[in-house]
């Protein structure tokens, strides 16, 4: 088990949290460089079944850029690990779901929400 969580942290370099059936809402905001315009959209999401990946230096002070890793048709979320880590290392939250009827997810539904 110890040498596992080591190879899933990046040598406890990150966390990993198992998200079963989570509910989030804010708010996204998107600024358009090359037009100086934002525009922010509601959010109202779930996720199914995922696993999310964060560097120990992202905080709410300190902000890292977030990635979706999305697994093939005979795949799952934990498909994804080697993946995830490597992004994790090199700075960046990733986010590995299942898609409907796959690993975690027992329902055929989409693993996201949308957006109002």
């Amino acid at each position: 088990v110890f040498v596992g969580g080591l190879v899933q942290t990046a040598g406890f370099s990150a966390t990993v949290e198992d998200l079963r059936s989570v509910s989030n809402s804010g708010t996204i905001l998107l600024t358009s460089s090359d037009l100086g315009t934002e525009k922010s959209y509601s959010v109202k999401g779930s996720v199914a079944s995922g696993l999310l990946y964060k560097p120990r230096n992202a905080t709410k002070a300190t902000p890292a850029p977030a990635v979706v890793l999305s697994h093939g048709l005979y795949n799952n979320r934990e498909m994804q690990e080697s993946n995830a880590i490597e992004l994790v290392r090199r700075g960046y939250v990733v986010l590995a779901i299942d898609h409907g009827a796959h690993g975690h997810n027992a329902t055929a539904s989409s693993a996201f929400g949308g957006f109002d």
